[in-house]
């Protein structure tokens, strides 16, 4: 691939997507072809890889894949270096299990959960809430065990 490209000229760039669809009883993954692609206004050296980014916020972005069986990733944003938190509850607000509780640098960060409890064993299906909180701030989301 070349370093640049003058600005104009046609290019093809090659990249793959899955996207995952949950209707709320069944989830279905699928790839998604991209006929065309128009970047507009910035040229194209300010173009970044993620690990690369600016962190703007503090942010739970939530899991992948969501429903999940048996493991799932949680991804966070930390807009500067704090003492993270990340706590699963049931929907009965017992606590399941903590996957970090120290400090972390600012940036884009991601947690694995197996889907097992503080004490090891199997998580029953159903509905979990994960809750961050770094510093003052603090946010939820709902994940759903599924198997």
């Amino acid at each position: 691939m070349p370093d640049s490209i003058p600005v104009g000229e046609p290019a093809t760039f090659y990249f793959s997507l899955n996207v995952g669809v949950w209707t709320g009883t069944e989830s279905y993954d699928d790839d998604v072809v991209i006929d065309e692609l128009y970047l507009e206004g910035e040229p194209a050296s300010s173009v970044m890889d993620e690990s690369a980014a600016v962190v703007r916020d503090f942010e739970l972005l939530g899991n992948y894949p969501n429903p999940f069986n048996p493991s799932t990733e949680i991804r966070y944003n930390l807009k500067k270096d704090s003492d993270a938190c990340i706590t699963l509850y049931n929907m009965t607000g017992q606590q399941v299990t903590q996957l970090i509780n120290q400090r972390q640098s600012a940036g884009l960060h991601a947690v694995r959960w197996d889907g097992r409890d503080s004490h090891g064993q199997v998580a029953g299906n159903g509905v979990y809430i994960c809750y961050m909180q770094a510093g003052i701030q603090s946010q939820t989301l709902k994940m759903i065990l599924q198997k």
